[in-house]
């Protein structure tokens, strides 16, 4: 049986994204994996940089392939070595060798891979918005539920006071998100938990362009 991957860099990633195409009811089932799950040592970008070649290879295999493919990592930023352009490139590069070609947009945020053989498109998405540097929790911060947000922006404030921070400038965003979440009814909860809660502004610009995203990667035709 074919299977539709996405890949995602770790398990935060992957009980977010489970939840989120679970509640689109795209019409398949999108098995959502870190690359540990695909064979990998471990769960980090690289790792999925791997895993995605890894996932290349049986795109269009018979009788148990992979049908439709598609990885999200986070552009994390440029002064430590990576961000969105040099991670747009690194991908590029992969995807070149297994025939597919430079990508289209498919909505506001992400993009699709064509394939010269007639494979379905490979589907990349760079967190947070397919421009910027950053990372899924500063996709997160843009998304928070009008309910939500005065809640947000007092977790930001505690934040902006610690006398000391001991995390990088590029984690800030982590720092918020889990201070916001563990403020919830269910304190503690993972990113998943922006979704099983009902957390997140579903109109917002961000959250539509991912969905969109996705839905132009899974959707059956």
């Amino acid at each position: 049986m074919s299977e539709y991957i996405l890949i995602v860099e770790g398990e935060a990633d992957r009980g977010f994204f489970e939840l989120l195409c679970n509640k689109l009811e795209l019409g398949v089932t999108v098995k959502v994996q870190p690359p540990k799950e695909l064979g990998i040592s471990h769960n980090t970008k690289e790792g999925a940089f791997k895993a995605l070649k890894a996932c290349l290879e049986l795109m269009g295999v018979a009788g148990g392939g992979v049908e439709k493919l598609a990885i999200v990592v986070d552009a994390d930023a440029a002064e430590n070595g990576t961000g969105f352009a040099r991670t747009l490139r690194r991908v590029e590069k992969i995807v070149s060798e297994y025939g597919f070609s430079t990508p289209t947009a498919a909505t506001a945020g992400g993009c699709l891979f064509q394939h010269s053989d007639g494979l379905n498109p490979f589907g990349l998405w760079i967190m947070p918005n397919h421009a910027d540097d950053g990372m899924l929790e500063h996709w997160l911060s843009e998304c928070v539920s009008q309910e939500q947000i005065a809640l947000f922006h007092h977790a930001q404030a505690c934040v902006d006071a610690l006398p000391t921070r001991l995390f990088k400038p590029l984690r800030r965003a982590k720092a918020d998100i889990a201070t916001w979440l563990a403020w919830q009814e269910k304190p503690g909860e993972g990113l998943y938990h922006c979704v099983e809660a009902g957390l997140l502004d579903e109109t917002a610009q961000q959250y539509q362009a991912l969905v969109s995203w996705l839905r132009a990667v899974f959707s059956p035709a």
